[in-house]
């Protein structure tokens, strides 16, 4: 909960020009990206967290019905995983 408050805080400080929002180095785009990258992780997460949930369903029936809905969400997991790598990488710019 005191996360989410620094963040609307941070990004409310550089919206009014508090600290580096408009400096002509390119560091006034470091909140966003840090946040991007956040975000990312956290349906990189997610999306981990279903396809192990559903592993473990398909694991204690017994049976690949769901088979179809697995590789649907690993293909989604694959999605998220590749726009983290790119967050990361417009991070370290």
């Amino acid at each position: 909960m005191n996360r989410s408050k620094l963040k609307i805080l941070l990004l409310l400080g550089f919206s009014f020009g508090i600290g580096p929002a408009f400096s002509a180095d390119g560091e006034d785009l470091w909140p966003v990206r840090v946040l991007r990258m956040e975000g990312a992780a956290v349906g990189v997460r997610r999306s981990a967290e279903d396809v192990a949930t559903l592993a473990t369903q398909i694991a204690e029936s017994g049976r690949v019905q769901r088979l179809a809905e697995l590789r649907s969400k690993i293909a989604l997991l694959r999605r998220k995983v590749a726009s983290a790598r790119l967050a990361a990488e417009v991070l370290h710019e």
